[in-house]
């Protein structure tokens, strides 16, 4: 989450990049965030613009966004003002830097972080129109989503408390792609390039698939490999343009977070290999105060948890179904808890303000 004081500070200072013109308009309050053109095409070593721009009638004052490249295939130089809707003589500012890179060490997704204000209170954008003009170079071949990570943006109403403007409420952010050929090879873009999966209380998740592509020349046969063993391809090798689909098997898998990959690769393409990011989430339901999992909450829990905190029996499984009065630990008072809520209509375990909603 944005610290308050942050966007403050970044307003108070004057961050911003103005408005250049789009074609459209639409009411105040709805509308987009945007990459325009949303399709680009260059080659390598190019210098290219791309605007970050809104298409609604709003007053903005400031905003913040994160934008997402891979800097394998594009990098961001300079990130400058359009002063075609500036509505004062003076007070538009932008700031840009890099922020937070990939986990995945095949994942070279990266994020700029841009920022912009208005500085002073009769100036403001009146939109539509392109915020922010951003210049790029193509440093390798290949296929770069340029995506909205995070965006915030607030207009000239002020909030006495925060003294920032109020969040300016937009319909979702619309994102671009660049294209870097080379001038006689084919290339091999995988997408999505990453595909999150979530298994609940051991459900085995629904398959999902990633296409691979060649929007440069040429024909493009591929390979994949990948050396995990809960998940597999439905095929390993093909010719672009291919659907594949990844099926997951979590027996015998624990709760947990589990990463991979699938290499994607091919003896014509010039930006081979390219990756796919496989995650896997593995969560445990659990009932609270359970805590010997025979699937209710009797004095049996009670003897267990004891158990557990004085003669080094089993921690209950998951902990977390032990923790009962919510103080952040497993102890003699969480049998309390329990005791006093089988023998003596105490509140039910979890519920700490007896509303019959768990608070934790």
């Amino acid at each position: 989450m944005r610290h308050p004081l942050k966007l403050l500070i970044l307003s108070i200072a004057g961050l911003f990049c103005i408005l250049y013109p789009l074609s459209g308009t639409a009411q105040d309050g709805s509308g987009h965030v945007l990459i325009y053109p949303e399709e680009t095409s260059v080659g390598i070593n190019d210098t290219f613009s791309i605007f970050l721009g809104i298409d609604t009638v709003e007053l903005v004052k400031d905003f913040l966004v994160d934008i997402q490249v891979d800097t394998n295939v594009i990098r961001l130089d300079s990130c400058k003002r359009v002063s075609t809707f500036f509505t004062g003589p003076n007070g538009a500012f932008t700031y840009w830097k890099d922020t937070v890179q990939q986990f995945d060490p095949n994942d070279s997704a990266y994020v700029y972080e841009i920022q912009g204000s208005i500085f002073g209170p009769g100036n403001f954008v009146d939109g539509p129109g392109n915020l922010v003009r951003m210049k790029y170079t193509a440093v390798g071949y290949g296929v770069s989503p340029v995506q909205f990570r995070y965006y915030e943006f607030r207009d000239t109403l002020v909030d006495p408390e925060t003294f920032m403007g109020e969040i300016i409420e937009l319909d979702g952010g619309l994102d671009g792609t660049v294209i870097v050929c080379p001038t006689d090879q084919p290339i091999v873009y995988a997408n999505p390039g990453q595909i999150d999966f979530l298994s609940e209380n051991g459900q085995v998740p629904d398959p999902q698939n990633f296409s691979v592509s060649n929007p440069c020349f040429g024909n493009l046969d591929w390979e994949a490999t990948e050396n995990s063993d809960w998940f597999d391809l439905d095929s390993y090798s093909g010719t672009a343009p291919s659907d594949i689909t990844i099926t997951v098997d979590v027996n015998g898998l624990n709760p947990g977070f589990y990463l991979d990959s699938v290499m994607i690769s091919s003896i014509e393409a010039a930006n081979s290999p390219q990756y796919v990011s496989i995650s896997l989430e593995i969560t445990q339901s659990y009932l609270c105060g359970d805590a010997n999992s025979d699937g209710s909450v009797n004095v049996s829990d009670a003897v267990y948890i004891i158990n557990y905190i004085f003669i080094g029996g089993n921690p209950p499984d998951p902990l977390e179904s032990g923790e009962v009065n919510c103080d952040g630990s497993v102890n003699v008072s969480d049998a309390v808890w329990i005791i006093n809520y089988i023998f003596i209509g105490g509140k039910a375990p979890c519920d700490i303000d007896g509303d019959s909603e768990p608070d934790c």
